[in-house]
């Protein structure tokens, strides 16, 4: 009896960080997309901007974007990185594409 308290109470914390964990992943993965799009929006300004003296705003918005993407992909692998020490896999019956 007390051992199938003490599964069932590993088996809950499990579903828990993986949900958690997936919320992360999600997150992290908008946060991606909208870091890339603000790289190319810096990238179109620089470009329009080619004639003008003052482009190192535009410069910046690249710099940051960029610095953004890094950190987010280093999230990501962390993320990846527990899920797979945690549970042996990225998620338990999930298909090996995620």
């Amino acid at each position: 009896m007390l051992v199938g308290a003490q599964s069932g109470g590993i088996t809950s914390l499990q579903r828990l960080l993986q949900v958690g964990m997936s919320y992360i992943s999600v997150l992290t993965r908008i946060v991606v997309i909208f870091g890339i799009i603000f790289f190319f929006w810096g990238m179109a300004l620089f470009i329009l901007h080619a004639e003008e003296e003052d482009k190192e705003e535009d410069k910046k918005k690249m710099l940051w974007s960029i610095i953004a993407i890094t950190v987010m992909f280093a999230i990501w692998g962390i993320i990846k990185f527990f899920q797979i020490a945690f549970f042996g896999s990225i998620f338990p019956g999930a298909p090996s594409g995620l």
